[in-house]
């Protein structure tokens, strides 16, 4: 016997297909995002059990969680797009980020503050200014397909050199190297 006996050849065949689905989900994170903050009073005082709405512009999909008891939140898996996010709780007047951008890959950190008010009150933030993301010490800068494919890089092979797009593109980088 060759050492490929049929009971092997069927639990290897059930594990590569139950693990299949896994690796397809952990390839599609890669192109989410996310948004996670803290909801807090005017004291600064955590707010738990507040209920935060990121609604996609471009789809009109909404995703809805809660503060925890930490006043934390996060909404997760999200498909790059314009949000609309709406912060409520009774007693409190409701808070709107308007026209927040997220991006592939993207984890966004945005804190509310709310502010006592009857529910019929509401604040509206808009973000025209880029968000910057505190939580971490990465240098992006996030650029359209058009912007890309029109980019003044150059071609070698018949391909585009990326290394020259990154050193191009990115602030405080000259030539091929980083500064500062």
């Amino acid at each position: 016997m060759n050492g490929h006996s049929p009971v092997k050849i069927t639990r290897l065949l059930f594990l590569c297909l139950t693990l299949l689905p896994t690796v397809r989900l952990a390839l599609a994170q890669g192109e989410r995002g996310a948004f996670n903050g803290i909801v807090t009073d005017q004291t600064g005082a955590i707010v738990p059990g507040a209920e935060i709405v990121a609604a996609n512009r471009d789809t009109g999909v909404e995703t809805k969680t809660f503060t925890t008891d930490a006043g934390v939140y996060r909404l997760s898996y999200l498909p790059p797009g314009n949000y609309r996010i709406t912060v409520s709780l009774s007693g409190f007047k409701s808070i709107v980020a308007d026209n927040v951008t997220l991006h592939v890959g993207q984890t966004l950190t945005i804190d509310f503050k709310l502010e006592v008010g009857q529910v019929s009150e509401q604040v509206t933030v808009t973000s025209e200014a880029p968000l910057i993301e505190s939580s971490t010490a990465e240098v992006t800068r996030y650029v359209s397909k058009t912007e890309f494919d029109t980019w003044p890089v150059p071609v070698s092979d018949g391909q585009r050199q990326i290394q020259q797009f990154i050193f191009s593109s990115l602030p405080g980088t000259v030539g091929g190297t980083f500064q500062g």
